[in-house]
């Protein structure tokens, strides 16, 4: 027998025992037995939500459980697993489990949504009421209609597939967050509104417009449907030099263990080219832009990018030399339209500006990548680059290879 069978027919000969003792006349008995009744009613109800639950979980992909994990209480928990079990059949009363506030609701309600970028047609929970047997109930509002959600999650399907088929070939979840980063960066256009659509999938994967939560929800997503269930987004504010505001990124753990931050909005270049200045990046790169955060901790170094893809510039001029001679000729050789590296002498970065382009020094290494490949980029270039990423984007231009 099950445990839910044992628990009912535990439940059943205890009604029947409360019963006796109600009929005995004592009211004691009888608010003993109503309270206790109550209480294992709630047992049931709660035991029949997390089978549902832990199914629906492999379902829809809803194993990041980072926030259901944080939540103080089993009672927040159960409120959890009710609001994701009804609300994905789009009921508006959910119940709360016996001895929890509407506070703890919320606080599930908020788990939920930094969880689960699927059910991000939860767009609130305001009233409280009361049912039968000490039952609470929570009344819960949605964006859209289950029709519209069904049409919303079938065009995220068709948009999805391309990129879950090339990622999901890849071996390691660095190789799979670097493929999901450089897609969404590709296929999304920054959209400076808040609304439902735009801080969602639905905005990100269906449309192809989002704000940063957007973006932040569709690695989320599409890294979950990979079988990545370390992926969470963080929030805080960050300071491009244009303006303060209130933003998000994520956060995942890698193949080491370890965790890395990775923000695709900030990678979104306006002039249309991908670069990875705040993927897989550490706190100390990350505070000069971004605060008022909770550090998630456990941070690695292995896979921070430009480390990993040995594109970082550093120590004296004539070394620097040889290190962007190197680059360039790996991005030759691989058929790649552009470099990118990162300039570790941040306090020197506008001095390295001038030594590469101004003192014409990045063509001195263009030339020796061309002695080593045989492959031309041209004599003129066009660069960014950021300043407090320290990082510099470089599109090759007049591409070919030269005769004789």
């Amino acid at each position: 027998m099950s445990n839910r069978g044992l628990l009912k027919r535990g439940v059943s000969l205890f009604c029947a025992a409360m019963l006796i003792l109600s009929l005995s006349g004592c009211s004691a008995a009888r608010q003993m037995s109503s309270g206790l009744l109550s209480s294992l009613f709630d047992s049931v109800y709660f035991s029949e939500v997390h089978e549902q639950y832990e199914q629906m979980k492999q379902e829809h992909f809803l194993n990041s459980t980072r926030f259901y994990d944080e939540l103080a209480s089993d009672g927040q928990r159960k409120n959890y697993e009710s609001l994701i079990v009804k609300a994905l059949s789009f009921q508006n009363n959910i119940r709360m489990s016996r001895g929890t506030r509407s506070d703890d609701f919320f606080e599930a309600f908020d788990a939920v949504k930094m969880d689960c970028p699927e059910l991000f047609f939860l767009s609130g929970a305001d009233t409280l009421y009361f049912g039968s047997w000490g039952k609470k109930f929570v009344k819960v509002e949605y964006a859209f209609t289950q029709a519209e959600y069904n049409d919303i999650m079938s065009k995220i399907e068709k948009n999805s597939q391309a990129i879950l088929s090339l990622a999901g070939k890849l071996d390691s979840v660095y190789e799979k967050a670097l493929t999901v980063h450089d897609h969404l960066v590709k296929h999304i256009t920054y959209e400076d509104t808040y609304d439902v659509h735009t801080s969602s999938i639905s905005g990100a994967l269906a449309r192809g417009r989002a704000s940063c939560q957007g973006y932040t929800q569709a690695f989320q997503y599409l890294m979950n449907r990979l079988g990545c269930y370390e992926v969470y987004l963080v929030k805080g504010d960050s300071d491009s030099g244009d303006k303060k505001e209130a933003h998000a990124w994520n956060y995942i753990t890698l193949d080491d263990g370890r965790n890395y931050y990775v923000d695709v909005t900030w990678d979104d270049s306006q002039d249309n080219y991908l670069t990875h200045s705040y993927f897989c990046i550490d706190e100390s790169r990350l505070n000069a832009t971004h605060f008022n955060y909770k550090s998630v901790g456990n941070l690695g170094s292995k896979y921070l990018y430009f480390s990993y893809s040995k594109s970082v510039l550093n120590g004296s001029f004539a070394n620097m030399k040889k290190q962007l001679t190197g680059i360039l000729a790996r991005a030759l050789k691989s058929g790649e339209d552009s470099v990118e590296f990162y300039v570790e002498r941040q306090g020197d970065f506008n001095l390295t500006l001038k030594w590469l382009f101004e003192d014409k020094n990045f063509f001195s290494c263009v030339q020796s990548a061309y002695d080593m490949t045989g492959i031309y980029v041209g004599d003129s270039v066009k660069y960014y680059y950021d300043e407090k990423a320290s990082t510099i984007n470089v599109i090759l231009k007049n591409r070919g290879e030269l005769n004789g």
